[in-house]
């Protein structure tokens, strides 16, 4: 929507308001569980559970192809639906499937990745709508830039690196379930966001 004589300080009054922070939290540990999470798993398939480059190929790049139906899915439920309850559901099923990529066995791996991929990548668009609701017309397009620059800069960047450092040092199963768990903790902050009530 284009804002005709849009208000000055638009910035300095959207950054008092807690729900962007709120949401910039939620989004950092969603997208960091779908990039993050996708940017280490050839390394994980391959150095930790010894599987081939061939066959971890080939789960990675099918694990994504649920991502064309559900976003399709997700416009057509979140218009029937509550919105925080949905943002909630997506979030902690998004955890459990994250924490089961870090303990199943090798033989489950990629039903886990299939299905974490398909519950992560229906976040966005029912994220995007949460954020066309929770900001007023003169600040949607500032706070869906800020948003995801911050989710970018730490669930896109700063995590995965975090989840290279797991692997190195560690195991990236330990990594990938911390992350989990993160997912799910975030999750509560749904019920914090008081303009999706």
């Amino acid at each position: 929507v284009k804002i005709k004589n849009p208000p000055k300080a638009v910035f300095s009054g959207l950054i008092t308001i807690k729900s962007l922070w709120i949401m910039s939290v939620i989004w950092i540990f969603v997208l960091a569980a779908n990039i993050g999470i996708y940017s280490i798993t050839p390394l994980y398939l391959t150095k930790e559970l010894q599987l081939s480059i061939g066959y971890a190929n080939t789960i990675l790049g099918l694990s994504r192809l649920g991502a064309i139906v559900v976003a399709i899915v997700c416009g057509f439920l979140i218009d029937r639906l509550n919105l925080r309850r949905m943002m909630f559901l997506v979030m902690i099923i998004s955890s459990f499937l994250t924490v089961s990529m870090g303990v199943v066995s090798a033989n489950y791996i990629g039903i886990v990745l299939f299905l974490q991929a398909l519950f992560v990548t229906a976040f966005f668009p029912v994220g995007l709508v949460a954020i066309a609701k929770t900001f007023t017309r003169e600040m949607r397009s500032l706070a869906t830039g800020i948003i995801n620059a911050i989710s970018m800069a730490f669930g896109g960047g700063l995590i995965p690196y975090f989840l290279g450092i797991s692997g190195d040092t560690v195991s990236f199963r330990l990594g990938i379930t911390i992350l989990g768990v993160f997912v799910g903790l975030a999750s509560i902050l749904v019920f914090h966001l008081k303009e999706l009530e």
